[in-house]
C-alpha cells in the first residue's frame, strides 16, 4: 500500500534475524550479514548496541590505527529550559565519529555513534555508516544489487521512498530484536516525534515510549543511497538505531534538574 508522502510501505517476508546479541538482558538485532553483497555498505560488525565510548576507541586503535576519532558532547537536559541548575547543563560523550584516514583509500567511510547519557549507562543506542567513493572510478553497488541484497536479508522493505536521484528503504523489529512480519506503516509513522526529542517536554517523550511499547516498533534499520543515472550507488547512509533505548534516556534526561512542583 501507499503510506503518507508518497512512501510505498510493504509488507514484510517474515524473516527471522539471525540471534541476537544479548547484553544486559537485551535482545539486540544484529547487524545484516547474510547478504554477502551489502558488505560494502555495511558498518563494521567489531561495532555493535550497548557498546561504550571507551570501548569503540579500544576496538578503533586495536583494529583500524589509520582511523581518526572526534567526539560531540550534549548538555544532559537539552531543553532550554532557564531555571535548570548547573549540574543538569552538564555535557556527556553524546557521538563518537570514527572515519578511515588511510592514504589512497577508494571509499570515504565515516562510522557514527550515538550514546546514551551517564544516566542510562553511556551505551551505544545508534550505530551509523556513510560512505562514498573517494575517486572518481569509485563503485560501490547497483541499486538492483542493492535491493537484492536487502530482500535476500529481510525480504521486501517495510517502507520504499523513490526519489528521482536517491531511495530510502527502513525495517523495524520488535522488543525480542527479531524482524516484524507486517508493521504497515505504524513504525514509519513515529518517525516524526522523534524529531529534536531531547529538546521535547516530559509527556511527549512519555507519548513516544508509550506507542513505541504498543507499536512494538522498538529498533530501526534506516538505509537511504543516491546513485547515479547509470544505477551505480555513489552514496549510502545506514542508521541502525535502538529507538526505545533512546527514548528511555531522553525522558531521563529532560527531567533531569527539573524541580517537582
Amino acid at each position: 500500500m501507499t503510506g503518507r508522502w508518497g512512501v510505498h510501505v510493504f509488507a514484510a517476508a517474515g524473516l527471522m534475524l539471525f540471534p541476537s546479541l544479548s547484553r544486559a538482558g537485551e535482545n539486540y538485532p544484529d547487524l545484516p550479514r547474510k547478504a554477502a553483497i551489502l558488505s560494502s555498505i555495511l558498518p563494521r560488525a567489531d561495532f555493535r548496541f550497548g557498546q561504550t565510548d571507551e570501548e569503540i576507541q579500544k576496538i578503533t586503535r586495536l583494529k583500524y590505527p589509520n582511523w581518526g576519532v572526534r567526539g560531540h558532547e550534549r548538555a544532559t537536559n537539552n531543553r532550554d529550559d532557564p531555571d535548570l541548575p548547573p549540574e543538569a547543563k552538564a555535557p556527556y560523550r553524546r557521538q563518537t565519529a570514527v572515519w578511515d584516514q588511510t592514504e589512497g583509500r577508494a571509499f570515504e567511510r565515516v562510522h557514527r555513534f550515538s550514546f546514551t547519557s551517564p544516566l542510562s549507562g553511556s551505551g551505544v543506542y545508534s550505530v551509523s555508516l556513510e560512505i562514498k567513493g573517494a575517486k572518481w572510478s569509485s563503485r560501490l553497488l547497483t541499486t538492483h544489487q542493492w535491493l537484492r541484497g536487502l530482500r535476500e536479508q529481510w525480504g521486501r522493505p517495510h517502507v520504499f521512498v523513490e526519489e528521482y536521484d536517491h531511495y530510502r528503504v527502513a525495517y523495524f523489529f520488535g522488543a525480542d530484536g527479531k524482524l516484524l512480519s507486517d508493521p504497515g506503516d505504524k513504525c514509519w509513522d513515529l518517525y516524526p516525534l522523534m524529531d529534536d526529542l531531547d529538546k521535547k517536554t516530559e509527556t511527549e517523550v512519555q507519548t513516544l515510549i508509550r506507542l513505541i511499547e504498543e507499536t512494538n516498533c522498538f529498533f530501526s534499520f534506516d538505509n537511504k543511497v543516491y546513485f547515479q543515472r547509470n544505477g551505480v550507488i555513489e552514496r549510502s547512509v545506514i542508521y541502525f538505531q535502538d529507538d526505545m533505548r533512546h527514548a528511555r534516556d531522553v525522558l531521563k534526561r529532560v527531567t533531569f534538574g527539573v524541580k517537582a512542583d
